[in-house]
């Protein structure tokens, strides 16, 4: 998972896919976060343009998510925004950059 451009911010972090938790290894980049199943993995698992997703939190089942959506509809990432509140910030500022307006929050 190798890239030419800046890291923002790299870590495991734990995402909801469907029906469970799963501890994947994500890096933030300017315009995208992509994650994979670990630091050494090579194949990306999931990848987000900023053009292209809406940012925003919420409470699910008394859990605080952070909420990925495509704005093409359907696919959804939730991070667990309890274990990594610095995401949000980041997630959001640089999605700001890209779009030049402010996602829900």
């Amino acid at each position: 998972m190798s890239s030419n451009k800046p890291v923002i911010l790299s870590g495991y972090v734990q995402l909801k896919r469907k029906r469970f938790w799963v501890t994947r290894f994500a890096v933030l980049y300017k315009d995208r976060l992509i994650y994979s199943e670990s630091e050494t993995d090579i194949e990306i698992r999931g990848e987000y343009k900023f053009t292209d997703i809406e940012i925003s939190q919420a409470k699910e089942k008394d859990e605080d998510i952070i909420l990925l959506r495509r704005k093409s509809g359907g696919e959804i990432l939730r991070i667990n925004a309890k274990k990594h509140a610095k995401w949000f910030e980041k997630l959001q500022s640089c999605c700001d950059n890209i779009t030049g307006y402010r996602n829900s929050g």
